[in-house]
């Protein structure tokens, strides 16, 4: 008879550890969302930023690229500060559509007035 008072033991001491388990389990779920969602929209919103900064990049190339293309020249600075937008924008995930544009770029011969 003390055997199956030993068991009884030992399977209320099991299931005890089992609720406790659950509870806990429950608790760090619980924990992770609370800290896991302000980050979701931190990323959400730096997701945007970058989207929007990529865009405005792109404008800008896109404006140099008419401007210049048009005058048949370019500055070595100014030049030097559209390849700094470029890789800016490619590092942005910014997609193959300004290459070309800045291939003609740099393919423009120097204002050597500027």
């Amino acid at each position: 008879m003390q055997w199956l008072k030993d068991w009884g033991a030992v399977a209320t001491a099991i299931l005890a550890l089992s609720t406790m388990s659950g509870l806990i389990l429950r608790q760090i779920k619980k924990l992770i969302k609370q800290h896991t969602e302000p980050l979701d929209a931190l990323k959400k919103s730096l997701d945007s930023n970058n989207a929007a900064t990529r865009a405005g990049l792109k404008y800008s190339i896109v404006k140099a690229h008419e401007e210049f293309a048009k005058e048949g020249k370019i500055g070595r600075l100014t030049l030097e500060c559209i390849l700094d937008m470029y890789e800016e924008y490619q590092a942005l995930g910014g997609n193959g559509f300004v290459d070309d544009l800045v291939a003609d770029l740099r393919g423009l011969p120097p204002d050597l007035g500027r």
